[in-house]
C-alpha cells in the first residue's frame, strides 16, 4: 500500500512539474523576462532597449510552448536578450489559473496589440508604444532568432 501511495504522489508531482506555464518561468534577477507589464515599460524606457511581447497560450498552445523550449529558454537567446530588448510575456493559459489584474492586464495588451488573439506572437515596440514590427511562429534555431532581430531592430 506504501509503495502504490508512493507512486501515486511522485506521479502527480511530475504531472504538476510538466503543467509549467510561461507565467511561472523563473523571474528572478537572471531572467530575460519580465512579469509586470508597467515595469517592462519602464524599464525599456529607462534602459533605451525595445519592449518585445510575446503572446502565447503556456499551457495548451504548441508552438508557443515549442518556440518557448527551443529558442527563448536558449542560452544563445538569452544572451541577446539581457543586453538588447526588454520582454514581457503576455500569457493567455487554460488551465492555469492567473492573477485577476494580471489576466485584465494581458486582455488589454491583446486587444490593442493582438486582437485576433494570434499565437505564438512577438511585437516589438517603439518608445512611444507603436509597433515596431511582429512576427509570429518561426521554425528556426535561437541564433537564427537572434540574427533575424539583429536586422529588424
Amino acid at each position: 500500500m506504501k509503495k502504490i501511495f508512493g507512486v501515486l504522489v511522485l506521479g502527480l508531482v511530475f504531472m504538476a512539474a510538466k503543467a509549467q506555464s510561461v507565467d511561472s518561468l523563473p523571474l528572478g534577477p537572471d531572467s530575460i523576462f519580465v512579469k509586470d507589464y508597467n515595469q517592462a515599460v519602464a524599464l525599456s524606457q529607462s534602459t533605451h532597449k525595445p519592449l518585445m511581447i510575446f503572446f502565447c497560450g503556456s499551457d495548451w498552445c504548441k508552438l508557443c510552448i515549442k518556440m518557448k523550449h527551443e529558442v527563448l529558454e536558449t542560452a544563445p537567446f538569452a544572451a541577446y536578450a539581457k543586453d538588447h530588448l526588454v520582454i514581457y510575456l503576455a500569457d493567455f493559459p487554460y488551465r492555469i489559473k492567473q492573477d485577476k489584474a494580471l489576466k485584465e492586464s494581458n486582455e488589454k495588451l491583446a486587444e490593442k496589440y493582438n486582437p485576433k488573439g494570434e499565437a505564438p506572437r512577438f511585437y516589438v515596440l517603439n518608445n512611444d508604444g507603436s509597433v515596431k514590427f511582429g512576427l509570429g511562429y518561426l521554425d528556426c534555431k535561437p541564433e537564427e532568432f537572434v540574427n533575424l532581430l539583429k536586422t529588424k531592430l
